[in-house]
C-alpha cells in the first residue's frame, strides 16, 4: 500500500476535524460519502472511486449499528470491522463512525465541499425520505455540493 496505513485513517468525526481542516487550508476539495457500507461490493467501490473523482480527499462516514435497520442479523459486520474495510480502500482518505443515525450532524461539523450519494437516491429507489431529504436540506443550508454518482 503506498498510501498511510488503514488503522491512521479510522478516527472519530471529531478526530477527522483537523485534518480535514487541514486539507481545506491546502485548498484541497473535501468529498463526504456516508451510509452503512455493511456488505462491502463492488458498487460501492466505483461509487467511492466516481465521489473521489469530484474531489481530492475522500471522507466516508459509516451509520453505527445502533442506528442500521436493514432487517434481523444486521449489520451483518460490526461498525469496528465496516471501519476497517473503508480504510483499507486505497481510495478512501479517512473513515470515522457516525455518532448520529444520520449523515445532517456530519455535514454541519465536517463541511465537505461536495456530498456524495448514489443514483438509488437520486432516482428514489429507496425511500430516503426520512434520512436523505433532511441530509440535503443541511447540505444547502450549508452550501455544500450534491452529487450523485452513476452506478
Amino acid at each position: 500500500m503506498t498510501g498511510p496505513s488503514s488503522v491512521c485513517k479510522i478516527g472519530s468525526i471529531n478526530d477527522l476535524l483537523s485534518r480535514v481542516e487541514e486539507h481545506k487550508a491546502a485548498g484541497k476539495r473535501v468529498v463526504l460519502c456516508h451510509g452503512v457500507f455493511d456488505l462491502l461490493h463492488f458498487g460501492h467501490i466505483h461509487h467511492f472511486e466516481q465521489a473521489r473523482s469530484l474531489g481530492d480527499v475522500l471522507v466516508v462516514t459509516a451509520t453505527p449499528d445502533n442506528y442500521v435497520n436493514k432487517g434481523p442479523h444486521r449489520p451483518a459486520f460490526p461498525q469496528a470491522v465496516r471501519a476497517q474495510m473503508l480504510a483499507s480502500l486505497e481510495v478512501v482518505d479517512f473513515v470515522a463512525v457516525n455518532d448520529w443515525p444520520t449523515a445532517v450532524e456530519t455535514l454541519s461539523k465536517i463541511r465537505p465541499h461536495i456530498y456524495c450519494k448514489g443514483s438509488e437516491y437520486l432516482h428514489a429507489q429507496v425511500d430516503a425520505s426520512e434520512n436523505m431529504n433532511p441530509e440535503i436540506e443541511m447540505a444547502e443550508k450549508l452550501g455544500i455540493a450534491v452529487a450523485y454518482t452513476q452506478d
